[in-house]
């Protein structure tokens, strides 16, 4: 069912509190706003804060835990985000992880069918660069 549907279902949103809303703040008031970033929803900081690596981590956090509250499939850019910053800093074993990280949700929600997100460039882009990370930690370990 899907989880906007059970919020009304639960008394957590009423029909005034949909009219006029974007589908990101009805997460936002379904969620008590659990999901925000520094007071701000994941996708603002998408161009603004996309540079910094732990702002990034920080929505890669949000993502997962969207996923464990509402069983809505992380985003791929804040991880594939996180995964080039690390690269750039040479911190390999955190662009291993968080590479690895997103693929096993992917895994669980998808299987091992390319479907969802796992057929889109991004989840291909993840999983190419975690064979070259492992690769580069284990070449600088």
């Amino acid at each position: 069912m899907n989880f906007v549907l059970k919020m009304f279902r639960y008394g957590k949103l009423k029909a005034d509190d949909v009219i006029g809303k974007t589908s990101g703040e009805l997460l936002t008031l379904a969620t008590d706003g659990k999901l925000l970033v520094d007071g701000k929803p994941t996708y603002e900081h998408a161009q603004i804060s996309k540079h910094d690596l732990t702002v990034m981590q920080k929505c890669c956090e949000s993502e997962l835990e969207k996923f464990r509250l509402t069983g809505m499939t992380p985003a791929p850019f804040y991880f594939e985000r996180v995964a080039i910053l690390a690269r750039k800093e040479k911190r390999y074993y955190l662009e291993v992880e968080i590479c690895e990280q997103y693929i096993e949700i992917t895994d669980r929600i998808f299987g091992s069918t390319a479907l969802g997100v796992k057929a889109g460039p991004r989840y291909l882009a993840i999983a190419n660069r975690l064979l070259k990370a492992r690769d580069l930690l284990k070449k600088h370990t």
